[in-house]
């Protein structure tokens, strides 16, 4: 399988094209902050033709630029509905200081709801790009946050990071049911499950049971 990343934006959140291999269709997840060059440049440099999005949770830095890659390419994007208020009403999402700055920073009200979104309602199987991705509704960080695994891949988004899990203080976070989800979705995937965060170095399931100070005592 091909995965490839970059950091985008200030946030530095990682956007990710997965494919099974170099010349081949692909899918986008998280194409955040001005990711839509970073994106063009690595199709371009691996033959990658993108069919799809996939939306870990609908925070504007993981969300900024779903709308204009998916017009480009005219694909869809894959969102939990728990989530769908974020990209409807996403100043709901954040304090009255906090949205202003995102509109000053996007030159006016951005747009984070692209013309074909998908809703999951439940946890499925996405048969995209002849790739099985299985998402996992995984709330705390967010409503409807999930992570998805494929094969031995889990792209985690905002739950868990390399030494650390996404906080639950923002709307629409919740810590008891970051403490579930961490118990009953992350620590049921096997040790030599690679993880893929939203932001910071990749992981494995075996690393973070281990070293996670986050999965410690439910471990």
């Amino acid at each position: 399988m091909l995965i490839k990343s970059f950091p985008a934006g200030p946030w530095a959140t990682n956007c990710y094209l997965v494919a099974n291999e170099a010349n081949s269709e692909c899918i986008i997840i998280d194409p955040g902050f001005e990711s839509l060059s970073g994106i063009k440049r690595i199709a371009e440099q691996f033959g990658l033709h993108p069919v799809a999005t996939l939306l870990t949770h609908g925070h504007m830095d993981h969300v900024w630029s779903v709308v204009p890659l998916c017009k480009e390419h005219n694909i869809a994007a894959y969102l939990h509905s728990d989530d769908e208020w974020m990209v409807n009403e996403p100043e709901k999402a954040y304090s009255k200081g906090g949205w202003q700055e995102i509109v000053n920073m996007a030159g006016g009200i951005p747009d984070y709801r692209p013309d074909e979104l998908k809703l999951m309602k439940e946890n499925r199987t996405l048969d995209l790009a002849g790739i099985k991705f299985k998402s996992h509704h995984a709330p705390g960080h967010t409503e409807g946050s999930t992570v998805f695994e494929t094969g031995n891949h889990l792209f985690s988004g905002d739950v868990l990071f390399n030494r650390g899990i996404g906080r639950t203080d923002l709307p629409g976070g919740n810590a008891s049911a970051m403490d579930h989800t961490l118990a009953n979705v992350i620590l049921k995937f096997p040790d030599a499950m690679s993880v893929y965060p939203g932001h910071g170095p990749s992981t494995t399931i075996q690393d973070e049971r281990t070293s996670n100070p986050y999965l410690r005592h439910l471990v």
